[in-house]
């Protein structure tokens, strides 16, 4: 069983291109891609007619109403074009798993809460505070009831001098970029993960998971 979660935190963020589905996509075409990115890598490729999905639209009265919103961020787009508050899936994976994603915009801050659940039978692997300066990962296996924790903080503090030193080799974006220009000047794309067909894969994946929560 997979299970991912994106909440994001939307007091921030007043690019009018997010907030307008024909421009961004969506939520889930937009942020919720890396996730279903991730439930590919880890699990295997989704069967897309098992898909089934539902969203809460912003046209849906007070419960809809996002209150930290900037002002002018939604003036001129039409209601049916405007972002869902909540959106929600679930389907099948060809290997015979099941999965699901819940995405919300409802934090009036700027973070972003996101974290990922893998379960097989007598094991747990849970993934939190993704998007934050520490991710962590916690582990279960068989029957031994300690859950072993792995640390990954992307920033080091010396305790004496309170200098902050950057560790880059456990920074995301700085290793993605990295491995991209190795890449390029080596002429060798086998150490990319994700090529073009399989990007294109997920984006198939976040359009069928998006058609299906707006009843299409």
């Amino acid at each position: 069983l997979f299970h991912c979660q994106f909440h994001c935190g939307y007091g921030s963020i007043t690019k009018p291109g997010f907030w307008d589905t024909r421009l961004s996509g969506g939520p889930i075409v937009e942020q919720a891609t890396h996730m279903l990115d991730l439930c590919r890598y880890l699990v295997g490729e989704v069967d897309l007619n098992s898909i089934q999905a539902d969203s809460l639209g912003a046209n849906e009265g007070e419960i809809s109403e996002l209150h930290a919103l900037q002002k002018g961020c939604e003036d001129g787009i039409p209601m049916e074009h405007r972002m869902p508050r909540i959106t929600q899936a679930m389907w099948r994976f060809e290997n015979g798993a099941r999965g699901s994603l819940v995405h919300t915009i409802q934090s009036h801050d700027s973070d972003v809460d996101a974290e990922i659940k893998v379960y097989a039978d007598g094991w747990m692997a849970h993934l939190k505070h993704m998007y934050s300066r520490c991710p962590v990962l916690k582990i279960k296996q068989g029957d031994n009831p300690n859950v072993e924790k792995f640390a990954f903080p992307l920033e080091y503090v010396d305790a004496n001098t309170t200098e902050i030193t950057q560790l880059h080799e456990q920074d995301p974006y700085f290793w993605e970029v990295g491995v991209f220009l190795d890449a390029v000047q080596k002429k060798d794309p086998s150490c990319i993960q994700s090529l073009y067909d399989d990007a294109f894969a997920t984006y198939q994946l976040t359009w069928a998971v998006r058609r299906k929560a707006e009843g299409v």
